[in-house]
């Protein structure tokens, strides 16, 4: 087949089934931009492979389905291991003394831990968190570095976003408090000065 025939069967098959793909793979993935990820990956695979794709228009869609239900299993697999990620990093995220609401660690804070990072530091949680290595022995080949070397980048990545986690908090408290003293002067009565008495407020500076 040649290159100007292939794209020709291949864009009468976009035509004809990308909608068919995207109604398959929303009604399997609640979110719709990643609904459409998996169209993208079924027509890039497709398009790779396009010399493999049944002439026949009626057996085109089945094959273009098992080609999406792997994209949306690989999707699924991905969005586990975030999952994964983020309730290892809320399990070892250190408490805060305050109220218990306070040493909530909400995803927006994770997020930002993370990416202050470094990106070997975000590369070694992601490839413990996500990809599931089991020791350093494997995680040291990933890396292209030895099993004692991983180990000590775990422990430093570790670390590292334990602290930056544990800095959100404190200043998210910090924030909070400020603005229930804010509240609470307000709703007392008392202004900027409150170092002031009473007295000196009264008519004539009695006191």
């Amino acid at each position: 087949m040649t290159d100007n025939a292939a794209g020709a069967r291949f864009e009468e098959m976009f035509e004809r089934h990308a909608a068919a793909v995207l109604r398959f793979a929303r009604r399997r993935i609640l979110d719709d931009e990643a609904a459409w990820d998996v169209v993208s990956e079924t027509f890039l695979t497709a398009w790779r492979h396009v010399a493999r794709c049944p002439m026949a228009a009626e057996e085109q869609l089945p094959w273009l389905y098992a080609i999406a239900g792997n994209a949306v299993r690989t999707h699924r697999r991905g969005q586990r291991r975030r999952d994964a990620l983020t309730r290892r990093v809320e399990a070892r995220t250190p408490a805060v003394s305050v109220d218990p609401a306070d040493e909530i660690v909400s995803i927006d804070a994770i997020a930002t831990a993370m990416s202050a990072l470094s990106e070997i530091d975000q590369e070694v949680l992601r490839l413990i968190a996500w990809e599931q290595l089991p020791d350093a022995t494997a995680l040291g080949a990933a890396l292209g570095i030895g099993p004692a070397a991983a180990a000590v980048r775990v422990h430093r990545a570790r670390r590292r976003l334990s602290r930056r986690l544990s800095a959100a908090d404190v200043d998210e408290v910090r924030e909070r408090r400020h603005d229930l003293r804010s509240v609470a002067g307000s709703a007392c009565g008392v202004s900027a000065d409150a170092g002031k008495t009473t007295a000196d407020h009264l008519p004539g500076g009695r006191r």
